[in-house]
């Protein structure tokens, strides 16, 4: 990827030492450092411990997506068991609060992000009075809502104080409470929405719903206050005021007649997912007008023919997506069960058995297709033997599903001894079942 003279791309391992070393070398030291890498919790600990030393005084370092702390998979915990990146951060703003953060002058957070700022030379660096709010209030010739951080003994206390300033959109706290356990839980829960996908019942204070960021400085906090209700990244809330808008907005670009076809497939698969599928219709007719092949075309518009019945349009279209990709199994089935539809039944097994032919057997989306085609004209037995090639195409949670349907269709034709056979292997697979252990029982008895 060719991005100028300005731009050069290293690929490695965010956590590999002399791979950041080469990057430090060639291309450091940094204004800026940004993580958006694998945002497993003890990468982000781990890189941070290399790339924060190469970063120049007066820099910034910021890390994306830290609502991976709260996520289990990918490190994360509700206790922030180390190393967790927001545990990690907020240890530093205690170190701040404390004056023993080195040449960290100030830590910040948002939803989903933490920024850290280095001082200069003198240790000098952002502070509290030069805070864009604080700065933005004084241009207004606005007074700035203050509470001594010595005021601070209880969650009511700055909840209070937060109500009270909530339409000036910023508090100053001047100084840093006694106790900074307060403190520590704001930073922790602005990402309070994030925290709630994995831990619906995790206790979070009122007032960290009304800060949508802060900034720590060795004199003080500043809060910036609104509504804190961003939809999490983990669990998309279509009807969120915040992403209904966003749609909104993606529409009104998209209705200019330059808009791209990748746009258009990219929003014509959000209303698919969350709105009327009959908002596709318009979509799909303007990829069709500037002869859109992408395969995620004809996966809507197959979709939306088939739900008006459309059958011989949909079979002109599933022709059109097969002639250009060929490969496609799930196309080809889709194909062949328009034909069988619309009456071709011998078109319809033809395809079928050619193309599992030509995959030797090995396509479960063919193989599937295939059974229930030859079951539905009668031709048990056959079905039987295709379904029985296909089961270990399966992974094998899907197994006994299909093991299930052999040993009905086996029992319907009165083939006891391919139906113990099938009923044994999905007794074998899932010894849980016991419908399947009554139906073994019942097999071996007869």
């Amino acid at each position: 990827m060719d991005l100028g003279p300005r731009v050069s791309i290293m690929q490695g391992s965010q956590i590999d030492s002399a791979f950041l070393e080469t990057v430090v070398r060639e291309r450091g030291p940094f204004d800026i450092i940004l993580d958006d890498g694998s945002h497993r919790n003890e990468h982000v600990v781990e890189t941070f411990g290399m790339l924060y030393p190469r970063l120049k005084q007066q820099g910034v370092y910021i890390v994306e997506d830290v609502q991976t702390a709260f996520i289990p998979r990918l490190g994360g915990s509700l206790q922030l068991r180390q190393p967790n990146s927001v545990g990690f951060f907020a240890e530093w703003l205690q170190r701040l609060a404390s004056g023993s953060a080195g040449d960290v002058v100030s830590l910040e957070r948002f939803h989903n992000i933490v920024v850290v700022h280095k001082g200069g030379a003198d240790g000098a660096g952002p502070t509290a009075c030069t805070h864009r709010a604080i700065l933005a209030r004084s241009a207004a010739d606005a007074a700035v809502p203050r509470l001594r951080g010595a005021d601070i003994h209880s969650a009511a206390d700055l909840s209070k104080a937060i109500s009270a300033a909530y339409d000036t959109g910023v508090l100053f706290v001047e100084g840093w409470p006694d106790d900074l356990g307060l403190i520590h839980d704001l930073f922790v829960q602005i990402d309070h929405r994030e925290i709630a996908v994995r831990y619906p019942d995790a206790p979070i204070h009122e007032f960290a719903r009304q800060v949508l960021g802060m900034a720590a400085f060795g004199d003080g906090l500043i809060l910036e206050l609104g509504d804190n209700d961003y939809p999490p990244n983990f669990a998309f809330e279509p009807d969120h005021r915040r992403a209904v808008l966003a749609m909104r907005q993606m529409e009104e670009v998209l209705a200019d007649p330059a808009a791209r076809e990748g746009g258009l497939l990219n929003f014509a698969r959000m209303v698919m997912q969350f709105r009327d599928e009959e908002e596709l219709d318009p979509i799909i007719a303007r990829l069709a007008g500037v002869g859109c092949t992408d395969r995620r075309y004809f996966e809507f518009a197959v979709r939306r023919l088939r739900a008006q019945g459309d059958m011989e349009r949909l079979c002109q279209t599933y022709q059109e997506a097969v002639a250009h990709y060929p490969d496609n199994d799930h196309l080809l089935v889709g194909l062949a069960r328009t034909h069988k539809t619309l009456g071709d039944i011998a078109t319809s097994e033809r395809m079928l058995q050619d193309r599992l032919t030509e995959k030797n057997g090995r396509s479960r989306v063919v193989a599937n297709a295939l059974s229930h085609f030859l079951q539905s004209q009668g031709r048990i037995e056959e079905a039987i033997s295709v379904a029985e090639g296909a089961v270990k195409l399966f992974p094998v949670t899907d197994r006994p599903r299909q093991l299930k349907r052999i040993v009905e269709l086996c029992r319907r034709a009165e083939l006891n001894d391919r139906a113990l056979h099938a009923c044994e292997q999905l007794v074998a697979l899932d010894p849980s079942d016991g419908e399947a252990s009554l139906a073994l029982a019942d097999l071996r008895a007869g």
